[in-house]
């Protein structure tokens, strides 16, 4: 079974529909049967989807990005908007 950093490291591609078929699987077993990354992927979509809702109000570029904001954060964030890549 995949760990629960695994799943983190992974949520992107599975998302997209780009891991191979074995590996969604044991993804969606993982998910299935671990409650924490259950809800982590319900708010990471959710805020996914929230963030390209408001992309064109957001207007993020690497030069706005808040300094307070943990640099991983940042980065995840400006990766799924497409006028920041």
């Amino acid at each position: 079974m995949l760990s629960c950093q695994t799943i983190d490291d992974f949520m992107d591609a599975y998302i997209a529909g780009d891991l191979p078929f074995f590996m969604s699987l044991s993804f969606k077993i993982h998910i299935m049967i671990c409650s924490r990354c259950r809800i982590y992927m319900k708010q990471y979509i959710a805020a996914l989807d929230a963030v390209k809702s408001n992309k064109d109000q957001l207007k993020l570029s690497d030069q706005n990005v808040s300094k307070d904001m943990p640099p991983e954060l940042a980065e995840l964030i400006l990766k799924h908007i497409p006028s920041a890549k």
